[in-house]
């Protein structure tokens, strides 16, 4: 019986601060109002999955509120 070695990667958890420098990020405009980042650079970068980005975008306001208090 062969046993394949399968790494298992450990799970990050990203702190608001790091949610919203990556939302930041990801919000970067250039001076023509151009995006300058797209969905798929930003999970490459910081090598994040899809789900976690777009359900930190929905919850931006109330990551903010929560990072400022």
């Amino acid at each position: 019986m062969e046993v394949n070695n399968i790494r298992k990667q450990k799970r990050y958890f990203y702190t608001i601060r790091e949610k919203l420098a990556i939302i930041d990020y990801y919000n970067s405009f250039n001076e023509f109002g151009e995006r300058i980042y797209s969905k798929n650079g930003v999970y490459k970068k910081f090598n994040i999955d899809h789900k976690c980005l777009n359900d930190w975008l929905k919850n931006e306001e109330e990551l903010r509120n929560v990072h400022e208090k």
